[in-house]
């Protein structure tokens, strides 16, 4: 047993090594693009460059140049929990829940989409995982003193399963009817700010032939009235 035990802890050990390698090469190829393509006065290289037609989509939506790189954190610690910790155990879950709701946090406080609709959607989607992972906690509790457990089993299935993508659609959905009413808002305002123009630019118009024909008959009126006058005399 003692030398099985050894080798595994050596194969996690290279392991380990191997994705914080990994980890190591893509940051510095990050921020080797970033100096080239994105900070100070390079930043036109990234819309004209092979790179931005290619690979820009990793900055554009983003307001942070390197928040990709907090995301691929992300992403390799959910998949070092779910390698390292031993599967279908409370501690798996446990260590699952605390990260999400470490990371919501964090992007909760940090917003690094420009645009809030992304916002929604990444701390919607970091909110899934935190109900995944509290349903697998309860599926291990009941798992030892539930008799009912594959009932409640197939019922929580179930509902990850059809809920979170329906929720997903809906979120879609409203997403897509917001901005929808959003653009038209903007539309009829810039159509009623038009409209206006041409309303006050007429009544100007029609406000000053007016009282130029006003002063043309004063002004006649008063060269009648000195006409009379010198006749008069």
């Amino acid at each position: 047993t003692e030398p099985s035990l050894n080798t595994n802890q050596e194969q996690r050990a290279k392991a380990a090594s191997a994705i914080l390698a990994k980890m190591k090469i893509f940051s510095e190829r990050v921020v080797n693009i970033h100096k080239k393509y994105v900070s100070g006065e390079n930043i036109q290289n990234l819309s004209n460059s092979r790179f931005g037609r290619t690979l820009a989509f990793f900055y554009i939506s983003y307001r942070f140049a390197l928040w990709e790189v907090v995301e691929m954190f992300r992403k390799i610690s959910y998949v070092a929990i779910a390698v390292y910790v031993p599967a279908s155990s409370s501690f798996q879950s446990v260590a699952a829940l605390v990260l999400s709701i470490f990371f919501i946090i964090f992007h909760l406080v940090a917003l690094p989409y420009k645009d809030w609709s992304d916002n929604l959607a990444q701390g919607f989607a970091l909110g899934e995982i935190i109900i995944a992972a509290l349903c697998g906690l309860v599926l291990d509790i009941h798992r030892s003193i539930d008799p009912f457990y594959y009932e409640i089993e197939q019922t929580i299935t179930n509902v990850m399963i059809l809920g979170f993508p329906t929720l997903i659609v809906v979120l879609g959905i409203f997403q897509a009817a917001g901005s929808a009413f959003q653009r038209a808002q903007e539309k009829q305002t810039a159509l009623a700010g038009i409209f206006a123009r041409l309303f006050c630019c007429r009544r100007c118009k029609s406000s000053l032939s007016s009282t130029s024909d006003h002063q043309q008959q004063w002004y006649s009126l008063v060269v009648e009235n000195d006409i009379e006058h010198s006749k008069s005399k």
